[in-house]
Parts: C-alpha cells; sequence; structure tokens
C-alpha cells in the first residue's frame, strides 16, 4: 500500500516531523528504526535514542484517507512538498505505547513551556537544560532541534535526573533519551 501527503494535507507536516526520529544509518540491523509505525491512531518514529510521535486530531477518514491501516511503513519521498510511505511487511518493534505520556505529571515532577521563534533553539535548549536535574547525562542538541522544529509550544519535563525528557504538545509528543557518559 502508498500513501502519499503533500503539504496541502492536513497531516503532512506531522508525519514529516515524526520521520525526523528515523535514523540516517540504512544499515543499521534493527529494522524498526527505518520504519514509521501506525497503531492507534498514531503515527510513531524512533531511532533507539529519541522517539517522535504524531496523533491528528482529525481522523484521517474524515480527510479521505480512507485505507490507512495499522503497521509499518518506509519512506519513499520526503521533501517539502511530498512525502509517501510505502507498507512493508510486519517485523520485529519495540512495544512504544508505554514510552509516550498523553500529559505532564502531577506533583513534584517539573513542567517547562516555551515557544521557539525562528532559530533560537539554542536559547530553549539552554532553558530546558538548566531547569532539569540531568545528573551525569548529556542530551543531543540536534534531536531538540528536531522536535522543536514544528515550531509549537511544548511543555518539556523529566521524572528523574536519569529519565529522558519528554515533550508534548497537542497532537504531538517526543521523548529524548539521555546520552549516559560513563568512565
Amino acid at each position: 500500500m502508498k500513501l502519499e501527503f503533500t503539504k496541502d494535507d492536513v497531516f503532512f507536516n506531522g508525519i514529516r516531523w515524526v520521520a525526523k526520529a528515523l535514523t540516517k544509518n540504512k544499515y543499521d540491523p534493527r529494522k524498526f528504526v527505518n520504519l514509521i509505525q501506525k497503531t492507534n491512531g498514531r503515527f510513531v518514529a524512533t531511532d533507539g535514542a529519541r522517539l517522535h510521535a504524531y496523533k491528528p486530531i482529525r481522523s484521517l477518514k474524515d480527510e479521505g484517507f480512507l485505507n490507512v491501516k495499522n503497521g509499518l511503513y518506509e519512506i519513499g519521498v520526503n521533501n517539502a512538498s511530498k512525502i509517501t510511505l510505502f507498507s512493508v511487511p510486519k517485523t520485529d518493534c519495540p512495544d512504544v505505547n508505554n514510552i509516550i505520556k498523553s500529559k505532564a505529571p502531577e506533583g513534584n515532577q517539573l513542567a517547562v513551556e516555551f515557544e521557539p521563534y525562528g532559530s533560537q533553539y539554542s536559547a530553549a535548549y539552554t532553558n530546558i537544560i538548566r531547569s532539569i536535574d540531568m545528573g551525569e547525562n548529556i542530551f543531543r542538541y540536534e534531536f531538540l532541534v528536531d522536535v522543536l522544529s514544528c515550531g509549537e509550544v511544548f511543555e518539556v519535563w523529566q521524572e528523574n535526573p536519569d529519565a529522558a525528557i519528554n515533550f508534548l504538545s497537542g497532537d504531538k509528543s517526543a521523548v529524548i533519551m539521555p546520552l549516559r557518559m560513563e568512565g
């Protein structure tokens, strides 16, 4: 099955944003890091160090995409005007549903809201890093830029110093795992 989304489609930006979490390494033996998974109305991609999820608020069927089935999709074309996905046979994929958070935690958990402006990613990164107790961990700057590239306001939190950073904004969520510095 082939799915084609153009820049005029309501889902285009969300699916392109999800695709940013795919690995750049086409030879990675973990097949799922090169695939977008659609499950429970949500498009998900991960490279093992970060995860992007997009759950459209509007139904795919309401927008004319009637045959979009749960499964795995490989990207054929991904440019500023079109993204094409092709259905691929089932392969082993991690269950990411317990990783994706639907709301920021209550209580002592940190929640930071900010809105990136243009290329002000460095200021946003600094704001997050200063607000979170990272322990001995560091986070990849380019992963943060990919999350913020959609230009939406995100809630940002970390459940403990060794945990991932979580991002939530309406129909989009992301998780960035820390890079552990072990000596």
